[in-house]
């Protein structure tokens, strides 16, 4: 039976991590999950948010031999992380801020979602005064709604980082905005501003665990890549096909 890595996130974000999976190990079999259905992760409780992954995973744990797990979102990790890792024997991969690549900087913002800068660990125990921690409201929800038409998602941006334009060191502690480093400088009136994500972080994760979990799959030139959403959406389907880098998937 083949096995395969599932990859979640509520939306169009989660892609940039994807894309790079794909390209660092193409033999393998992938699941992104899109839950465009429950979309947005960052505006719901813990509580509730907790038991709406875990019946997630259960859905695809019943249907595919599933081998590792990525939460391609930093809410979902921060919220979740814990208790699914309790409730399975799958070893997950987490997305986390990369705050602690402004530890050499000496000043920097962090953007994320609301939930993620209340619940993440690695903030609280890396927030210095010298760190700002921003929440952004709805940008997630509008660069899903409408990936490729951001004239509304630029002046929410410029709106609620007027008041941070002496800042440039920016972690984006939400995998939607990988997407927006062009918004932001243009947020901020900077286009110097250095950007720190997770990707490479997640990707190198994910392959110390194949490797030492002996989980590599190496007996196919290429991997199976299924993507799914969970709300029928055609017009989210037809922008997918154009941010997914790699030729070949199936969309569900």
């Amino acid at each position: 039976m083949e096995s395969y890595i599932l990859v979640i996130d509520s939306g169009v974000g989660g892609l940039s991590i994807l894309n790079e999976l794909k390209r660092a190990y193409p033999n393998e079999n992938f699941i992104y999950v899109l839950d465009n259905l429950n979309s947005p992760y960052g505006n719901k409780s813990k509580k509730k948010l907790t038991n709406l992954i875990i019946n997630l995973i259960k859905k695809y744990v019943l249907e595919f031999n599933i081998k590792l797990i990525v939460f391609a979102c930093n809410t979902i990790t921060a919220c979740t992380i814990k208790e699914v890792r309790k409730a399975f024997n799958i070893l997950v991969v987490g997305t986390e801020p990369n705050i602690k690549a402004l530890k050499n900087c000496g000043t920097g913002l962090v953007l994320a979602t609301a939930a993620t800068i209340r619940h993440s660990k690695v903030l609280k125990q890396n927030k210095t005064k010298n760190i700002a921690l921003k929440p952004l409201k709805n940008i997630a929800k509008l660069l899903d709604e409408d990936f490729f038409n951001r004239e509304e998602l630029q002046a929410s941006l410029t709106k609620q980082l007027k008041r941070y334009k002496t800042q440039t060191n920016i972690v984006l502690g939400c995998t939607h905005y990988y997407f927006l480093e062009n918004e932001i400088k243009r947020a901020m009136q900077n286009s110097n501003l250095t950007f720190f994500t997770s990707i490479e972080g997640v990707v190198k994760r994910v392959g110390y665990i194949l490797k030492s979990e002996n989980l590599s799959t190496s007996n196919q030139k290429s991997g199976v890549v299924l993507v799914v959403t969970t709300k029928e959406d055609e017009k989210l389907i037809k922008n997918i096909k154009k941010i997914i880098t790699f030729k070949h998937f199936v969309a569900i």
